[in-house]
């Protein structure tokens, strides 16, 4: 009987430490588990803002026009910004792109809106530039504007004037997409403004001369 009951005792135990080990075995599985998640997340997230950094470095040495994007909002009141992600995309039809970032306080406007104006920035309009990319909200006092035939606001003074009906908004990331047909166009001979390391100015006077042939 006494062997029986040290049997029985060894047995029980040996059963709490197994129990224990398993209980232990778990929580150091967890507990590697957890910690290889966290270890791998933060060198995706590491690697993710250094190649941020690096993309934004990269576009800010890409030059590149500059536009303000103008239309109206619910209360047909003009809502614009200035925009450099600004594209071509088809002679026929006369399509045109640009991208504007979900955060903006004018998405609304030119989500609902049916339409847009593309202003291909003059050289000597940097002061409007800068304006419509800054938070003033009466932005448009700065500028001298009027509404075309198609109901749109039209800044006058730039080297190009592209209104547009919205032909599509595309979700891409963190910025919306919207694809333009132009409906009415006009150009003056001035010369363009450019955007290179997060400022503005003239085509350099040791550019390469234009020919006509």
């Amino acid at each position: 009987m006494n062997h029986r009951k040290q049997g029985r005792d060894h047995a029980g135990k040996l059963g709490q430490e197994l129990v224990q080990l398993a209980k232990m075995t778990a929580e150091r599985f967890w507990a590697h588990r957890y910690i290889n998640y966290h270890i791998k997340n933060w060198r995706v997230d590491k690697m993710s803002n250094d190649n941020v950094s690096i993309f934004k470095e990269i576009m800010g040495s890409y030059p590149t026009g500059v536009t303000i994007l103008t239309t109206t909002d619910a209360e047909e009141k003009p809502c614009g910004l200035t925009v450099n992600s600004f594209a071509s995309v088809s002679l026929d039809p006369n399509l045109v792109l640009w991208c504007i970032d979900r955060r903006s306080a004018s998405l609304e406007a030119f989500e609902q809106s049916q339409g847009f104006v593309v202003h291909i920035l003059a050289a000597d309009q940097e002061e409007l530039c800068w304006a419509f990319a800054g938070k003033d909200p009466d932005r448009f006092s700065k500028a001298d504007w009027s509404l075309s035939k198609n109901n749109l606001p039209v800044i006058s003074g730039s080297l190009g004037v592209l209104e547009c009906k919205t032909v599509q908004q595309i979700d891409a990331g963190d910025h919306i997409i919207f694809l333009g047909e132009i409906i009415d166009i006009d150009k003056q001979d001035k010369e363009p403004m450019l955007y290179f390391r997060r400022d503005v100015g003239k085509i350099p006077t040791s550019w390469p001369a234009v020919v006509v042939h």
